[in-house]
């Protein structure tokens, strides 16, 4: 399995403190099944600012502290709260997406109109970056509304659902709007949003086998292997679809919803990455070079 958002790389954010920790992390994550993990700290301008080269470098370190511990690959990228400077943060190479793919961690405020949300991230779009909301299942203003998704996604964002809310971890309110946005086919990873051993470890067994009841084992499964394999190569994601109990309203009621105005067609051709021409994140030691082709191994 590929864990795309962790935070485990210590002392940048609120994450682990020690490197003791850090390893500890490591092994959790790979009794549970996975072999690769994103270290994500937090980018929130004022507050956590680690830029590129920081992540890289730690990233790097960890890598070698668990050559003789387990077999997991890190990777690099950030999990990034929304700010004035962030597409040039992102264009000057200060904040880095998930592998140098073109997709983006991002996180929303919780009080943020819908309408201030879909303009941040359409201005993102425009500047080539596809963003990836985490945990939006945490947000109260998509809890029993998760519809309001709907646009987003349509528009070409991608949704990450914490692992932890899968289960109940987050309460019962989180656990509701992330069955239903499974259901509704919302959503396209998984991700474990790691912080500590205990309190928030790196596993996603759990969730993907909760998650198969809702949607069925092989598109769970494609949360946690598939989709994220795509997303670090800067491919196309496998579109998520709803369940039958949920496949909602008839032709009809879409096309009148597709009128809604969000994106208008020639605003939604966002170039894509290049996985050819993309620059790979800095291989941390211990990994193969041809890691990043990702042919034969996505790490299940």
């Amino acid at each position: 399995m590929i864990d795309l958002h962790v935070h485990i790389l210590p002392g940048l954010d609120d994450g682990p403190g020690d490197w003791e920790t850090s390893v500890e992390m490591c092994r959790i994550a790979a009794d549970d099944g996975i072999r690769t993990l994103v270290a994500t700290p937090h980018f929130h301008e004022g507050l956590f600012e680690p830029d590129r080269q920081l992540i890289a470098d730690r990233a790097r370190e960890l890598a070698d502290r668990i050559a003789d511990v387990c077999r997991i690959e890190i990777l690099i990228g950030a999990d990034v709260r929304i700010g004035p400077n962030l597409p040039a943060k992102i264009r000057d190479g200060v904040v880095p997406t998930l592998n140098d793919s073109g997709y983006l961690l991002l996180e929303l405020p919780d009080g943020a109109p819908l309408p201030e949300l879909q303009r941040i991230v359409f201005d993102l779009m425009v500047h080539g970056v596809r963003p990836v909301l985490t945990h939006p299942e945490r947000n109260p203003q998509f809890q029993g509304r998760e519809e309001r998704l709907r646009p987003l996604v349509d528009a070409g964002v991608l949704v990450q659902l914490s692992a932890m809310s899968v289960c109940g971890g987050f309460g019962r309110a989180a656990r509701r709007a992330a069955h239903r946005m499974l259901r509704l086919g919302l959503t396209h990873c998984l991700a474990s949003d790691a912080h500590s051993r205990v309190r928030r470890p790196p596993r996603l067994s759990g969730a993907v086998a909760e998650a198969g009841r809702l949607i069925g084992p092989g598109a769970a499964r494609r949360l946690v292997v598939e989709n994220p394999d795509r997303i670090l190569r800067g491919e196309e994601p496998a579109a998520p679809r709803p369940t039958r109990e949920d496949r909602g309203p008839g032709l009809l009621t879409r096309l009148a919803r597709r009128s809604v105005p969000f994106l208008s067609p020639h605003e939604r051709k966002v170039e894509r990455p290049d996985p050819e021409r993309a620059p790979h994140a800095e291989h941390a030691g211990g990994v193969p070079e041809e890691r990043r082709d990702r042919g034969g191994g996505g790490g299940a």
